[in-house]
């Protein structure tokens, strides 16, 4: 946006990258909670824990700072 921040779609965008989900899985819920803004050329670590069919997913900048979470539900 004009104020260097990353849009909010590209958080999910980031989870679902890192959540490297099969072609034969589908998505049936996705919850997003925004901590940070993440500010445009900033680096975010997105981390994902799988539990069957439920996967979390964390975003931390370099300072380890949690900038958004995930909950991703599969069918």
């Amino acid at each position: 946006d004009m104020n260097g921040h990353v849009n909010n779609t590209k958080y999910a965008n980031f989870s679902l990258n890192a959540a490297d989900l099969k072609a034969n899985e589908q998505i049936q819920d996705f919850h997003i909670h925004y901590r940070k803004e993440v500010l445009k050329g900033e680096a975010v670590t997105v981390y994902v824990k799988r539990q069957e069919k439920e996967l979390l997913a964390m975003g931390k900048n370099e300072k380890g700072e949690t900038m958004f979470s995930g909950r991703i539900l599969l069918k």
